[in-house]
């Protein structure tokens, strides 16, 4: 094994001494040699190299760029999905509120109903009652006066009949003792009987229209308390149905309030749901872009 020579590489370069002549690698054009156009080939491959190189590096940043952002919109992506999930329960009670606000709306309706039905009811009566304004406050009103006028206007007349019937008696009296001292023969005593009987009569009537106006004042006594418990009666009614009114007003301003949360609610979520389509177009935009840049790397 040691006598054996082993063959002394040979590179295509230690040839060259050998194989050269004169003229033989040179440019017939220009008389360039061959070590100058080797030169400068090497140095267009260098240059070609070092260009690669940046190009090479220049990409793998932009490859490192478009794959954080990449990361980023996945995060956010994440993110906007728990946003959504976390919104389901907010939907949910959206689609309860909005069930209650029908509800709530068929049961205002209803009581407008109701509250429009007792009122035609309660104007009914009142004309029925022969009185033809429906509101209480102006019933009562108008009750007190007329209750005022009528026993002032009785009193009045009561008056006025208590003294006419004294004067009668008054005159019936002078009468009587006028006959009773006189004689009763010749027509002046008769004429003063004459006048006596028509006095006797004037005072029973006028006694007989005394009592008819007592049983007048006395009827329209239990008709004023009649009219009293009625107004009472209206009033009860009245503040029900004004309470009735309240509770409609809030229940209406509830569903407002609900209906307008509701919308913006609404209008929250398509934002969300069209910024999610955004940005799902824009992963895929980068995705694309990111395997067609590691397609050319």
């Amino acid at each position: 094994m040691t006598g054996i020579k082993r063959p002394i590489p040979i590179s295509g370069m230690d040839l060259l001494p050998n194989m050269y002549t004169p003229g033989m690698f040179t440019n017939k054009k220009d008389n360039i040699p061959f070590s100058v156009v080797l030169q400068q080939n090497r140095k267009l491959s260098e240059d070609k190299d070092r260009h690669l190189q940046k190009r090479v590096s220049e990409l793998q940043t932009q490859v490192q760029r478009l794959e954080r952002k990449i990361s980023l919109l996945n995060n956010e992506n994440e993110s906007i999905k728990k946003r959504q999930d976390e919104k389901k329960p907010l939907e949910e009670k959206i689609k309860t509120l909005k069930k209650r606000n029908a509800e709530l709306a068929a049961i205002a309706r209803r009581l407008e109903e109701k509250a429009k039905h007792l009122q035609q009811e309660n104007i009914k009566k009142v004309k029925e009652d022969g009185h033809g304004h429906p509101e209480t406050d102006h019933l009562k009103k108008m009750f007190a006066r007329q209750r005022a006028k009528d026993l002032s206007e009785h009193a009045k007349a009561m008056l006025a009949k208590d003294r006419e019937i004294e004067e009668l008696r008054k005159k019936c009296q002078e009468l009587a003792d006028q006959l009773s001292n006189a004689e009763f023969l010749g027509p002046e005593n008769v004429q003063m009987y004459e006048e006596k009987e028509e006095l006797i009569s004037i005072i029973k009537q006028a006694a007989k229209e005394r009592l008819t106006m007592e049983k007048q004042i006395a009827k329209i006594k239990p008709n004023v308390q009649a009219d009293t418990k009625r107004l009472k009666e209206l009033e009860s009614v009245n503040e029900a149905l004004q309470n009735e009114v309240v509770k409609l007003s809030k229940a209406k301003e509830e569903t407002e309030r609900l209906e307008i949360e509701f919308t913006q609610k609404k209008i929250e979520c398509e934002r969300l749901n069209k910024e999610i389509e955004r940005e799902r177009g824009r992963s895929r935009h980068l995705v694309s872009d990111h395997h067609f840049v590691v397609l050319r790397c």
